[in-house]
């Protein structure tokens, strides 16, 4: 997106936050109202100078979601409401909820989380394919695994699997059918575990 906003709010709206540059997520540090210097998210490579107005540099809100952290679980992230924000994610701007636990992810917590490949995993859509999702939870390697930015599923100490759509624990997964309690959310089924079928309970 072409960058849409005055030299003197660079500062309020632009700095210290992720952005897009090229199709890819940084750490956007102002070093002035027109110049920048783009951060890898994780990981030592070098920073990439530009001027705000490059028409690569995207400021639009990214898609938020789950993202697979390296304790083993699933952390919905999201927008912290706030009647006023900053332009870009910044530091103590997203909460996380994880499945079967709750709200447990907090400012702090979610910073790491977000720079890291886990972070940068969730901003470009990189998730595991539903069958290797379920060969670790099965495995019990980890309690919970994202398979999008908005699917989940997550085990509990009975071993049972349940299926979350963004923050709802929409059903069970026993075999290959999802019991749900409504017939309202069996297109996610369709939609996002191709191969399973579902049952109104």
């Amino acid at each position: 997106m072409r960058v849409k906003y005055l030299p003197q709010d660079a500062e309020a709206r632009l700095n210290n936050g992720i952005c897009f540059y090229d199709g890819r997520p940084y750490h956007l540090k102002l070093l002035s109202q027109i110049v920048a210097e783009l951060h890898p998210l994780y990981g030592k490579r070098e920073p990439i100078r530009i001027e705000t107005t490059d028409a690569k540099l995207d400021i639009s809100s990214p898609e938020l979601g789950y993202a697979n952290a390296k304790s083993g679980s699933a952390v919905f992230v999201y927008r912290k409401p706030e009647r006023k924000y900053k332009q870009l994610i910044t530091h103590g701007s997203l909460l996380g909820f994880q499945p079967l636990i709750g709200h447990v992810w907090y400012s702090d917590s979610i910073h790491e989380l977000m720079y890291s490949k886990a972070g940068e995993s969730l901003l470009l859509g990189q998730y595991p394919s539903l069958e290797e999702a379920l060969t670790k939870v099965k495995e019990g390697s980890i309690s919970s695994i994202a398979i999008s930015r908005d699917i989940a599923l997550a085990v509990d100490h009975h071993k049972e699997i349940f299926v979350f759509y963004k923050m709802d624990n929409i059903g069970i997964l026993k075999g290959n059918i999802v019991e749900i309690p409504s017939g309202d959310v069996a297109w996610v089924i369709s939609r996002y575990l191709e191969g399973f079928s579902w049952e109104v309970r």
